[in-house]
């Protein structure tokens, strides 16, 4: 499945969503900030993804676990692969999700919805389903 979000063309196949849409509403993550996964075995949103890609990949860092070298971003192999950014930008959230309580951060990606705004994977899944 391709199509376009400004000026970059998403790729993400569509049963990979649909298993990450089902990881994020299933109760078995527990949610994180500021890292992929950390070694509580809290996860971001982007981490829940990875996880469902390949479970097998992450390595035990000092503070954290890396996903090929990656530990607060999606990895450069998918960024290319699936044609997203590092934090997974979706631009409708800066209109539809915003919170006013966060205006330091325009809430324009997955990463900054995760550890700023602190939205529930159910309500990221929300987004992810119906914009990306």
């Amino acid at each position: 499945m391709q199509y376009e979000i400004k000026n970059y063309v998403v790729k993400l196949p569509l049963d990979i969503k649909e298993k990450w849409l089902e990881a994020l509403r299933s109760g078995r993550y527990r949610q994180g900030k500021n890292c992929l996964r950390n070694l509580y075995d809290e996860y971001c949103c982007i981490g829940v993804l990875l996880d469902v890609i390949d479970p097998t990949r992450w390595i035990r860092k000092e503070n954290c676990y890396s996903w090929e070298n990656e530990d607060a971003v999606l990895p450069k192999s998918l960024q290319n692969q699936y044609g997203l950014k590092s934090t997974i930008i979706i631009e409708p959230l800066k209109t539809q999700y915003k919170d006013d309580n966060y205006d330091r951060c325009t809430i324009n990606d997955l990463t900054c919805a995760n550890d700023v705004a602190c939205y529930n994977f159910k309500q990221i899944a929300d987004i992810i389903e119906k914009d990306l």
